[in-house]
């Protein structure tokens, strides 16, 4: 067992005082007031900030504006205040006049935050949070439009956000709209420059229901190229955001679509929306730039027939139509400006007949009076891409297998076709090209299935895929949308995402082994999870595991048996696995592979085998060899997981944080024990429906100082009359101090499960809640979360006295 420092007792010994600072007691209050003076501006600096750290880790309610300004020194680079209810604005808005070299900020599950109360992020007193890089405010339902676009705004160098399950909508990143409309029109304005007005990198904005493609239409005007990683998994985003994260503005995506989609394809909610839109966006054009036709650049796209087109496109259920969407210049200017343009936009250009529009014309087009840097202007290409036809449209896109070489402007093979898959412009009739806003950077992308939810959406995804190319982790989350992610979404991943190192396909219980099989194409994943996907099986687990080096493997609910794990186990990579789940796999019928991958992945650091064909050898093979486990989960593997195999576990997995022990009803109150008291790093402990077990391994949770004890003793015995006349009451503000959570036994615990765990007592289970002040959460046998007070502690400590003389 480590012995405590004594820097850490300390640290415990001023939580405890901090916590109390309500309690009536008068040794307490005198401490606390005499302790927060001193602590008045951030007089103790990193150490201050360290409780503070604690206070909001452990007793999330306990933490108060008072106790923040307090604790928080003025130097301070990161705030954290998740969950910390009893926070004001006002606080926070003082805070960060004060902090000024702040960094991150976690605000995130404050939902009665009121952020316009004083303004939040806003200007209005001069303040600029150029520092802030990195914010969080997930949950906070008070957030709406202004307080993001505040932010955005004055948060200079802001490069992550996470703003899921708030009230923004559509219009939230629309934030300069003279601009934005340009840009996606590829229009050309005095003062527009290619640099983009906000540096987001990162964006969450999951589970909000109010927001559409639209909102990720105006995110790409104002982010652009800078935009990395994005999840947007639960919202009604639909498959039209495809084409906008590809680069492509809406008059583009309009374009896209009636060029590349089958004449006979029919009417989608998601077409009629986009082309309402482009009527919307035809009308401000005019009204904003004094649009006017060009005979020479073809701009009539986006001044004539919008109406007509909102009505007879969908009448005619796509008929294609061939105007150019190209750059209209308001104002002058020079060559180079011109071939900086050629070099920042894509070409996306298709075959649509034997005419041929010449380099002249798509350098008048382009305003540029040099054809021949037309001719030769080439776009980065860093892979090969390999040909895949689409059954599912009369005319497939065809897609190029010769890389183009940016720097030198010439092609290392001599093609047919540019970059981004399309034909060359000598093959486009009098259609011209598609142009984009930017060329898009995305990493890592999260959606669910709702995103894939009509025919055009593999169209659309394959064009996301050929544009983000160095894409490295995708995930696609299935549930209640799971049918609407097929094998044919695999098809274009396997094809287009030559660097993606990262997927999951949770829940998407559609797939099968031949969409699997298209990932084989893929040469660089080491984290795969496809847990809930239940029609795959050893055909294609066998190869995945055997070719890549994989260190996330989630299969739970799959069809996997003992030969892949063999393969696991004793193939070349067993070090590299660190997560496995093997939950429900009803195939793997023995222990063998199991026991292989307990004896040769000695790197694991989270196993999950709830409910798997485990036995003591499996348990005791994990004692021995996997040391480095800080999450287990063997719940449901009642005739293995006995005392003996628990008390070696603990004393060997003494790095353990999370176990999860529910039914296995062999288990005793030694075992439970043993592993509180080895496992000292153990946050979260789940032993819902162990049925033997009771109160006994959990008392020790509680310290009582001795001279409490014999304060109490006294008490009790000057009280006994008033006991048994049902009149005691117990005046707390005549103790010498208050019992304390321990601070060595459990100290990091911060979830018990106790579930239909019968012979646990109630009463216990309040002493331990009323003591530990919410630095535990404790769920009793209905599943309930206990509460308790100090005064019943006192109350139960009185009867359990009386009743014990």
């Amino acid at each position: 067992m480590q012995v405590p420092t004594l820097k850490h007792f300390s640290r415990l010994t001023l939580i405890h005082c901090l916590v109390n600072t309500d309690s009536p007691s008068l040794w307490l209050g005198s401490k606390c007031l005499a302790l927060l003076k001193q602590l008045d501006h951030g007089s103790w600096g990193e150490e201050s900030n360290e409780l503070l750290r604690r206070l909001v880790k452990y007793y999330k309610h306990k933490v108060t504006s008072k106790l923040v300004d307090a604790l928080l020194p003025s130097n301070a680079k990161t705030l954290c205040l998740k969950s910390c209810n009893q926070i004001t604005v006002d606080c926070l808005n003082k805070i960060l006049h004060r902090c000024t070299h702040l960094v991150s900020l976690d605000l995130s599950a404050l939902p009665d935050l009121n952020f316009h109360l004083v303004g939040l992020f806003s200007l209005d007193n001069g303040h600029k949070y150029g520092t802030l890089t990195v914010v969080d405010l997930e949950g906070c339902t008070q957030v709406t439009d202004a307080v993001v676009q505040n932010l955005l705004r004055n948060a200079t160098s802001l490069q992550s956000l996470n703003i899921a399950q708030t009230n923004i909508t559509d219009k939230v990143f629309l934030m300069n709209e003279v601009k934005q409309l340009a840009r996606e029109a590829l229009i050309e304005i005095p003062g527009l420059t290619e640099t983009y007005d906000c540096i987001l990198q990162t964006l969450d904005i999951s589970g909000c229901q109010n927001v559409s493609s639209t909102c990720i239409r105006h995110l790409c005007t104002l982010c652009g190229p800078t935009l990395h990683t994005l999840n947007i998994a639960w919202t009604k985003i639909e498959c039209t955001a495809f084409l906008y994260l590809s680069g492509l503005g809406l008059p583009a995506a309009v374009r896209y679509y009636n060029e590349f989609t089958d004449k006979k394809a029919p009417k989608t909610n998601t077409l009629a929306q986009t082309l309402k839109e482009f009527d919307d966006l035809s009308r401000k054009v005019k009204r904003l730039f004094n649009w006017k036709h060009d005979r020479r650049s073809g701009t009539d796209l986006l001044c004539s027939n919008a109406q007509k087109r909102i009505n007879g496109s969908i009448q005619k259920q796509g008929k294609s139509h061939s105007e150019n969407i190209v750059p209209c210049s308001l104002s002058d200017r020079s060559e180079n400006d011109c071939q900086k343009r050629q070099q920042d936009l894509f070409l996306m250009e298709r075959r649509t007949g034997n005419d041929t529009h010449s380099a002249e014309s798509l350098a008048a087009s382009l305003q540029c009076s040099n054809p021949s840097k037309v001719q030769h202007a080439h776009f980065d290409n860093k892979e090969t891409i390999h040909s895949q036809v689409l059954s599912d449209f009369s005319e497939p896109l065809i897609l190029s297998s010769d890389p183009i070489n940016l720097n030198t402007g010439t092609a290392e093979q001599e093609s047919t076709f540019n970059a981004v898959g399309m034909p060359p412009n000598n093959a486009l009739g009098d259609s011209g090209p598609i142009m984009a806003c930017y060329k898009p950077a995305i990493t890592s992308f999260c959606c669910c299935g709702y995103a894939f939810d009509e025919d055009l959406c593999l169209l659309y995804f394959e064009q996301f895929l050929c544009s983000n190319s160095s894409l490295t982790s995708l995930r696609v989350y299935g549930g209640k949308t799971s049918p609407i992610v097929s094998d044919r979404i695999l098809q274009k991943i396997g094809t287009f995402c030559p660097e993606l190192t990262q997927i999951s396909l949770e829940g998407c219980d559609r797939i099968t082994d031949v969409g699997i099989m298209q990932l084989m194409q893929l040469n660089n994943l080491t984290e795969i999870d496809f847990t809930g996907v239940p029609f795959i099986d050893d055909n294609v687990i066998a190869p995945l595991v055997e070719f890549y080096q994989l260190s996330r493997f989630r299969v739970a609910e799959t069809m996997i048996t003992n030969n892949s794990l063999l393969m696991i186990a004793l193939g070349r990579f067993p070090l590299k696995l660190t997560d496995l789940d093997l939950s429900w796999c009803e195939d793997i019928e023995s222990d063998d592979g199991l026991n292989a991958i307990a004896s040769n992945c000695r790197n694991l650091q989270k196993l999950t085998l709830r409910e798997s064909c485990v036995t003591p050898l499996t348990l005791n093979l994990l004692a021995q060899n996997c040391s480095m486990i800080t999450v287990l989960n063997i719940s449901s593997n009642m005739n293995a997981v006995n005392d003996s195999a628990l008390i070696m576990l603990s004393e060997n997995l003494t790095l353990l944080e999370k176990i999860n022990l529910d039914w296995n009803s062999q288990l005793t109150d030694g075992a439970i024990h043993a592993l509180l008291t080895n496992c000292t790093r153990l946050t979260y402990v789940n032993l819902e429906g162990v049925k033997e077990i009771t109160s006994a391994p959990f008392i020790k949770i509680i310290s009582i100082p001795e001279e409490l004890a014999s304060f109490l003793q006294e008490y009790i015995k000057k009280n006994q009359f008033a006991f048994a006349n049902g009149t005691f009451c117990p005046n707390l503000a005549k103790f010498p101090c208050l019992p304390h959570r321990s601070t060595t036994f459990c100290t990091e615990l911060m979830y018990l499960n106790l579930t239909y765990c019968d012979f646990v007592e109630d009463d216990v289970l309040q002493n331990i809640a009323a003591v530990t002040q919410g630095s535990l959460t404790i769920i009793e046998y209905y599943g309930q979360k206990v509460k308790g007070t100090m005064e019943n502690f006192i109350n139960n400590t009185f009867t359990d006295s009386i009743v014990g003389s």
